[in-house]
C-alpha cells in the first residue's frame, strides 16, 4: 500500500513539475497538502490492516483523500479528517 501511495504522489508531483513556474507556484498548496496526506496515510494504514485493505480497493487513494480533505477543510485538522475519511470507507 505504501508503494502505491508513493507511486501516486510521484506521478502527481512529476505532472506538476512539467508546468511553468507560475503553474507550480499556483499548485504549491496542493503539492504540500498531498505530501502531508501521503505521509499520514502511510502511518495510519500501517496501524490498521482493515483500512489498508479498503485503501487498496481505490483507484487513486491520494486524489480521493485530497478531495475529502478539501471538501471538509475547517472541520478539523488533517489527521482528524483523514481518520473520518478512512472510517467512511468501511
Amino acid at each position: 500500500m505504501k508503494e502505491k501511495l508513493d507511486y501516486e504522489y510521484e506521478i502527481f508531483y512529476l505532472d506538476c513539475m512539467r508546468q511553468s513556474k507560475p503553474g507550480v507556484y499556483a499548485r504549491s498548496a496542493e503539492i504540500e497538502s498531498k505530501k502531508n496526506i501521503t505521509a499520514l496515510l502511510k502511518e495510519m494504514a500501517g496501524r490498521n490492516p482493515d483500512a489498508e485493505k479498503n485503501l487498496m480497493a481505490l483507484d487513486n487513494i491520494l486524489e480521493d483523500a485530497y478531495r475529502y480533505v478539501e471538501d471538509h477543510r475547517g472541520e478539523g485538522n488533517l489527521k482528524t479528517l483523514l481518520e473520518r475519511w478512512l472510517d467512511s470507507l468501511v
